[in-house]
This record gives structure tokens, sequence and C-alpha cells, in this order.
């Protein structure tokens, strides 16, 4: 059996507009190069859009049909919070 890949990435800012966009063809990426298990550091991070959180959202789906997982670390209080409030903290896992 294989080691799992894993990937820590480190958004440098927040996640609105085109950021968004650029968030979702890295994710891309990084699911097509065969990592299942995948850490953002939120630390950097203020605001995230809807177009974010679907992002976020959709990434887990994928990752969770190959038996992976998207983590969340360092996140705001404000971020946290609304992770909470669409429940996306039951589908992604919240370091």
């Amino acid at each position: 059996m294989g080691d799992v890949k894993e990937f820590r990435l480190e958004l440098a800012s927040d996640v609105f507009g085109d950021k968004s966009y650029d968030l979702k063809l890295k994710l891309l990426d990084l699911i097509q190069e065969g990592y299942i298990h995948i850490v953002l550091n939120f630390k950097n991070v203020n605001i995230i859009d809807s177009i974010g959180l679907g992002i976020l959202l959709k990434t887990q789906q994928n990752l969770k049909g190959v038996g992976g997982q998207l983590s969340i670390e360092n996140a705001s209080s404000s971020v946290r919070h609304l992770l909470e409030v669409t429940y996306l903290h039951r589908q992604i896992n919240i370091l």
C-alpha cells in the first residue's frame, strides 16, 4: 500500500472574487496530482465569500470520494463562525 499524499497550503489573503477561482484551480490541480489530504492554512484569511465556501464544500466532496479529507487550520474567529453557521464544520475538518 502506497503512502497517502498530503499537501499543506498556506493562503496568502482573503478568499473572494478572482481569488476564489484561483483557489479552485489550485485545489483541482492538487487532487489531479493525487493528493487526497489537503490542509489549508487560513492564518491570513479574514473573509471568504459564498463562492469560496462552495469551493471548499465541493473539494471536500471530491476528496471524500477517494477516501481523503479537506482540513482548515488557523481559521480566524469570524471565519470559524461562518463555517459553523453554514454547517461546513460538519463536512470539513477544522483544526
